[in-house]
């Protein structure tokens, strides 16, 4: 098959180039009779390390199963054992296997 008959094979689209200057400007204040409002403003997370995102993951998600495993019954030392088991776990897992740093 040649392009001529089919269309590009592109499902996402026509790529289009950016400038690199972007056409507005970020803080941006128009006049709305008396008032005025700022447009075009792009909000971003903050970077968050990748420790942190790790800590927090693992911290949250070994709550949870402390909470679960008190819940159906297993005697409260057992469950705190495995509670900081799983956070240890849970923290490597993320550490290493995460998200990478790389765009």
């Amino acid at each position: 098959m040649d392009e001529s008959e089919t269309g590009p094979a592109n499902f996402f689209g026509p790529k289009v180039s950016t400038p690199a200057t972007p056409h507005w400007r970020p803080y941006e204040l128009r006049s709305c009779g008396r008032f005025f409002s700022v447009s075009a403003v792009h909000l971003r997370l903050p970077a968050i390390e990748p420790g942190v995102k790790a800590f927090v993951w693992a911290l949250l998600l070994s709550l949870y199963i402390w909470g679960f495993l008190l819940a159906v019954g297993v005697d409260k030392g057992t469950s705190t054992v495995l509670g900081f088991v799983s956070f240890g776990a849970i923290f490597l897992c993320v550490r290493i296997y995460g998200e990478s740093e790389e765009p």
